[in-house]
């Protein structure tokens, strides 16, 4: 590991502990992650689906807002558009 995947790796350890004990740190430490990503936005691949998922939640915590769960039902247009096309239709 590079010592900025450490640094990174240290910040989201602190995010995690502060989201359960909903420690008042816990704004600084996610600017703190968003400004080491912005600085170097290749790590954001090499992060794990759980470091990300400690992100986020960290984000939703913060802003009192959730992420969508599912996606919504196409509308009348989605679903027309979505029709089954012929051969002909395509010019074969």
């Amino acid at each position: 590991m590079t010592a900025l995947n450490l640094e990174i790796k240290s910040k989201l350890d602190s995010l995690q502990a502060a989201l359960l004990s909903a420690h008042p740190e816990m704004p600084n430490l996610l600017r703190e992650v968003r400004n080491t990503l912005k600085a170097q936005p290749e790590q954001v691949t090499l992060m794990t689906e759980d470091e990300i998922a400690i992100v986020v939640a960290g984000l939703e915590k913060q802003t009192n807002s959730h992420l969508a769960a599912s996606a919504s039902k196409p509308t009348k247009a989605k679903k027309e558009s979505l029709k089954s096309v012929t051969s002909d239709e395509l010019g074969f």
